[in-house]
């Protein structure tokens, strides 16, 4: 897979031997294999690997990397963001990996100039790691100059999340568009990949999901599959599973069966 990899970083950087850059290469195919397991992300195997080994070229260039992660809620973005994160880190791209989420209450001062000083005290502290910044229409509303001083951050991974709408002014701006260097898509899930995420959770709370609720879950999922971004896809998912579990909670109170999870428990 990573067959012409070596000679990539040995280019790109001129002192790298070979036993680091076997590091690198285990770290990455680890990374992918992470990935495989959440659901519905292993789709962006290509692009992360091309992350781990461009990420690197463009640290020593002294240029920043700026990601754009375009999706409805609950579609991985986040679960993603922090993968990445920790692949750079053991790459020694990133000093900490950590992900640090950012809102406008973090950014907003009483004049322009202090929301620019306000960015540079987050980008600071994020410094290392990964900036995960959420509802950017609020930020844009701040003024250009602060998505402006997010994006220019050196040592530090800048992701800008929302929905096509939330960032379709940001990513059609020519000032702005050309300092994003990775655009992600994140689809909504389909109602298979949902009945997964479903059966990871009923795993998590020791829970045996019946056959009977399990068919009943993908009833659910394929009637709402056009809705998924409007119920937050994975957020509906464990909404339906947390009171499904409370349902099955209450019967040890009763001396029911309690370790599965039946049809009756399941409300869409």
């Amino acid at each position: 897979m990573f067959k012409n990899g070596c000679s990539f970083f040995i280019r790109a950087e001129g002192f790298k031997r070979g036993e680091e850059c076997k590091m690198e290469i285990h770290v990455i195919e680890e990374t992918l294999k992470d990935l495989e397991e959440l659901t519905g992300l292993a789709k962006f195997k290509g692009t992360v690997k091309e992350i781990g080994m461009l990420a690197q070229t463009r640290q020593f260039a002294g240029a920043p990397v700026n990601f754009a992660f375009i999706g409805n809620p609950g579609t991985g973005k986040v679960a993603l963001a922090r993968l990445v994160g920790e692949m750079l880190r053991r790459l020694q791209v990133l000093q900490k990996g950590q992900l640090f989420g950012v809102h406008k209450f973090d950014l907003a001062g009483e004049s322009p100039r202090e929301n620019v000083q306000r960015v540079a005290r987050v980008v600071e502290k994020a410094r290392g790691g990964i900036l995960y910044v959420d509802k950017v229409p609020d930020i844009l509303a701040l003024g250009k100059d602060v998505i402006h001083a997010l994006l220019d951050a050196r040592e530090t991974m800048i992701v800008l999340s929302g929905t096509r709408e939330e960032l379709a002014a940001l990513l059609a701006d020519p000032d702005i568009s050309p300092k994003i260097n990775f655009r992600l898509e994140f689809p909504d899930y389909t109602p298979g990949e949902l009945l997964e995420v479903a059966q990871r959770l009923v795993d998590d709370y020791q829970l045996v999901l019946t056959a009977e609720a399990a068919e009943k879950l993908r009833g659910i999922f394929v009637e709402k599959q056009n809705e998924f971004g409007k119920l937050g896809n994975t957020r509906y998912v464990k909404d339906i599973i947390d009171r499904a579990y409370r349902r099955a909670a209450s019967r040890i109170m009763t001396g029911g069966d309690t370790d599965k999870l039946f049809p009756e428990d399941i409300e869409g």
